[in-house]
């Protein structure tokens, strides 16, 4: 019957499944020395409503932490986080604005934002990001912008931006990145342009898709290019 949690300065980290399946719970906020939010913290607290804003003193979100958190409205993330765990506001459906990712973040796990299909707002990757998961961004249709890629980043998963249709521009994989897993760009159709970089291998549906595709260039490097990889893009000249 928790209907609000206000956490005071002095909390420093939220424990795992701290609030887990609060049905009541509408309204909290963070103390400005929170450090960490724990596995499931808030998971499937569904009438939390409003504006989620994680402090700057918050390094790690763990897994799960808001998923199914369906009806906060808008995400600020604070300048100190370094990780987001998996599936930690998965299925916020109802998340319509997003501040963007802080500078110093360094890991996005597996299907973390997956299924935020309301969320707008520019999607910038920082420079220090190393990972991003699994369906990381996954039905992500109201994200915007120009995605820019890392050097600092290595690793892409499966399906990480399916369905970001609302990406626009030239995409640059860099010259760091060498594998683009199943997936990973299909439906995101509003692409216009690719550079693959030293890509070695383009797995399969990896730009399926991609209608906004009319050429591209397939570099020396790749020794792999998996089935259906670019099926229904708008390509015409390939070379």
């Amino acid at each position: 019957n928790i209907r609000a949690v206000t956490l005071g300065d002095g909390v420093t980290r939220v424990g795992n499944r701290a609030f887990q399946n609060c049905p009541e719970l509408t309204t909290f906020s963070l103390g400005a020395n929170l450090q960490s939010i724990g596995d499931d913290a808030f998971n499937y607290c569904e009438n939390l409503t409003g504006d989620l804003v994680i402090p700057d003193s918050v390094t790690e979100i763990g897994y799960g932490a808001f998923r199914g958190c369906k009806n906060l409205t808008s995400l600020t993330l604070g300048s100190g986080l370094k990780t987001i765990s998996g599936d930690t506001f998965n299925g916020c459906s109802g998340l319509q604005s997003f501040s963007g990712l802080p500078s110093g973040l360094e890991s996005i796990g597996s299907q973390a934002f997956a299924g935020c299909q309301n969320m707008a707002g520019e999607l910038i990757l920082p420079d220090g990001l190393k990972e991003v998961g699994i369906e990381a961004f996954r039905n992500c249709r109201s994200l915007t912008g120009t995605l820019v890629i890392p050097e600092s980043l290595t690793e892409i998963g499966i399906e990480a931006f399916s369905n970001c249709r609302n990406i626009t521009g030239t995409l640059v994989i860099p010259d760091t990145l060498k594998e683009i897993p199943n997936g990973a760009f299909n439906y995101c159709e509003k692409l216009t342009g690719l550079d693959l970089g030293a890509v070695t291998t383009i797995g399969a549906e990896a730009f399926a898709k991609t209608h906004g595709l009319t050429e591209i260039n397939i570099p020396a490097t790749v020794t792999s290019i998996g089935s259906n990889a670019f099926f229904s893009s708008g390509l015409d000249t390939i070379t």
